[in-house]
């Protein structure tokens, strides 16, 4: 077994945590918009906010990571 550091684990499961996300937001715009709801497109336009929130604590963990 590789030993990760803290800042690799956290990446990793940011990845992942983005990967998901985009799969649910596409999900939901496609149900949305098939389904004329207004809430599951909203729904979706979270999921994309969660998408950006996630890149925003990968870019800091970069940035506390530099000496």
């Amino acid at each position: 077994m590789e030993y990760r550091s803290p800042k690799q684990i956290a990446m990793r499961v940011s990845a992942v945590t983005i990967m998901l996300n985009v799969v649910l937001c596409a999900f939901k715009m496609f149900a949305g918009i098939f389904a004329r709801s207004g809430a599951m497109v909203s729904d979706a336009v979270h999921s994309a906010s969660d998408v950006l929130s996630t890149i925003i604590v990968m870019l800091s963990l970069i940035h506390i990571s530099e000496p």
